[in-house]
């Protein structure tokens, strides 16, 4: 293929990729609550012009004690772009995953030493939801991570150990969880290939490793917890450590899957490649969150699979390319319909209302992960958030929530909204159908100390009285 059909294809693919990351866009609504958190925390970076000392909306006020990077960079953008948070932090992911597909065609380039291999890398990682997931509009620091690893492992790839310890630096102080998905990777290949002897570079990148380590202690022994508490059972659920079913890799990577399969069996004298296959692949076995990281090198191999099905069908080549659209688009139809977002419009009516009805001390009870929105709109303290590392007294807080959704005994209601000063409790419309809640919560309507003081159809807003 001419050079010049090659850039105008990576063209298209990068317009591609931008369509399928915007799709959600007209709905004016995030699809994950931490986008609500981060959105709410680049506005108080840009306020205080520096890094919070304390947030008092979540979990009833706590400590920040957040990596510093992702708000900095977020308020960074916002100002430097005029750009108001609730847009910045959503155009910063898609320019990420953008970058992205430019990365997987630049490695897999450096790679094979082939230009079409390199575009379908490109495709593959385009289309794969897995990646997706993470650069389509919800600000999260592992969306940004998922690109910083890739750069870093391909600049060691490449021999260029000054920028990866640039941006290792700025990796670790992004997102500690996926630094260490990037420093074990990088620990396993340098002793895999002195075991293979393979040629590479050990004092540079334990000196990386070495640095990454040095700037997290650095930034722990500044942190308002104890370094004893940040490695603890608490913080590891936020790696949400639960196994994948093998069915969803059929969805994460979209079709890629299916040139994958082929890509593994061509794929031995790329050991590196390999190498890096398999030590993501294990890693996504342990948690789905702690796995996104295997997006790239399965773009990768995926295209060397298609192409070498490509070798084989020379003369149907064009039908190929238009089946693989067709799947694609297939595949893909589900994801890119523009959805609702967490909230709809009703949910956000109840909870502009509790802003300007509700006292400004107010605390507030709901179910898991709208504690954040929560907080955006309304400015008010929740019980219970999502944001949960080092969350105090978290087990009676969750406790409360479930006893709260379950049941319409009075006396059990008193007792639990008094442990939190609990005065309402917002139920989003997915709770107004569910038994629990009709059994338990929305049944408790004779209760003297229970009011139901909002309702419209969509959500509804209890309070709690004295």
């Amino acid at each position: 293929m001419k050079k010049e059909r090659i850039w105008i294809a990576l063209f298209l693919v990068l317009v591609l990729a931008l369509i399928l990351r915007t799709a959600s866009f007209p709905t004016n609504a995030f699809g994950e609550p931490d986008t609500y958190f981060h959105m709410r925390m680049t506005e108080q970076f840009i306020q205080e012009k520096g890094v919070p000392y304390y947030d008092e909306l979540s979990l009833q006020g706590r400590f920040y004690h957040y990596a510093t990077f992702f708000h900095a960079m977020n308020a960074s953008f916002s100002i430097l772009s005029g750009l108001k948070p609730f847009y910045s932090v959503r155009i910063l992911p898609v320019i990420f995953g953008l970058i992205g597909v430019l990365l997987a065609f630049v490695f897999a380039r450096k790679i094979f030493k082939d230009d079409k291999i390199a575009l379908f890398a490109a495709f593959f990682l385009a289309t794969m939801i897995f990646h997706m997931f993470r650069s389509s509009g919800d600000a999260r620091p592992d969306g940004l991570a998922l690109l910083l690893v890739a750069a870093i492992i391909y600049l060691v790839y490449s021999k260029r150990f000054l920028a990866a310890a640039f941006l290792g630096s700025a990796q670790i102080l992004l997102h500690p969880l996926s630094s260490m998905y990037l420093i074990l990777f990088l620990i396993v290949w340098a002793f895999v290939f002195k075991f293979k002897r393979k040629e590479f570079s050990f004092i540079k990148v334990f000196l990386i490793i070495e640095l990454m380590v040095l700037i997290f202690l650095l930034w722990l022994m500044n942190s308002p917890y104890p370094i004893s508490l940040y490695v603890s059972a608490v913080s590891m659920e936020s790696s949400e450590m639960q196994k994948p079913l093998m069915l969803e890799f059929f969805y994460f990577f979209n079709i890629a899957w299916i040139f994958l399969m082929i890509g593994l069996v061509n794929i031995r004298k790329y050991f590196f490649l390999v190498l890096w296959f398999v030590f993501s692949f294990l890693y996504v076995m342990v948690g789905v969150r702690l796995g996104l990281f295997v997006a790239f090198p399965v773009a990768i191999i995926s295209a060397l699979g298609f192409h070498w099905i490509e070798g084989k069908v020379k003369e149907y080549k064009k039908i190929l390319y238009v089946l693989l659209l067709i799947l694609s688009a297939m595949t893909l139809f589900y994801w890119a319909q523009p959805g609702g977002g967490l909230l709809n419009q009703k949910e956000v009516a109840s909870l502009n209302w509790m802003k300007e009805f509700t006292a400004k001390d107010a605390n507030i009870m709901s179910i898991w992960d709208r504690g954040h929105p929560i907080t955006y709109y309304t400015q008010r303290k929740v019980v219970i958030d999502g944001y949960f590392e080092f969350a105090p007294r978290l087990e009676e807080r969750n406790n409360s929530m479930k006893t709260l959704i379950s049941t319409s005994d009075c006396r059990k209601i008193a007792k639990e909204t008094k442990k939190f000063n609990i005065n309402y409790f917002f139920a989003p419309n997915s709770a107004l159908g569910s038994i629990d809640f009709l059994n338990g919560i929305l049944e408790a309507k004779n209760c003297a100390n229970v009011e139901s003081v909002f309702d419209n159809g969509g959500s509804r807003i209890i309070k709690y009285t004295k």
